[in-house]
């Protein structure tokens, strides 16, 4: 998904852009690609199961910060940043180790999609630095 392309109705480029905020995170002035880290996280699992999601929480320094979710499927946190360490994502694109959460299932929409709306509000209700 081409979130800053321009399209020719306003409307539509309108409701696109919104929905890029699921999609990509601006952290230090950067657009950050959430399905990038989760590709390298998966690639790494060495599967196409839905064991985690990557979302952002609000950031005071950065502008937002990276969270994933994932079930115990994954592996652990610990392995999942072992998979970050050595893949050729840029260090930007790496969320901290404070920001790995495990959660029993991942929140999915009656069609069986990911429901990115709860997944972004689960991430901000586990993750304290992000609170107010």
């Amino acid at each position: 998904m081409q979130c800053n392309s321009a399209l020719s109705s306003r409307k539509v480029n309108m409701v696109l852009r919104s929905k890029c905020k699921y999609f990509e995170s601006k952290i230090g002035g950067e657009m950050v690609p959430h399905v990038a880290v989760e590709d390298a996280l998966l690639g790494g699992l060495d599967t196409e199961e839905r064991v985690l999601a990557v979302t952002a929480v609000p950031d005071e320094k950065r502008g937002e910060r990276l969270i994933v979710l994932h079930t115990a499927d994954s592996g652990g946190a610990e392995k999942l940043q072992q998979i970050l360490q050595v893949s050729d994502l840029p260090n930007l694109w790496r969320p901290s180790p404070k920001s790995f959460y495990e959660v029993a299932d991942l929140p999915v929409l009656a069609t069986g999609k990911l429901d990115l709306g709860a997944v972004r509000k689960l991430a901000a209700d586990l993750d304290t630095d992000s609170r107010p």
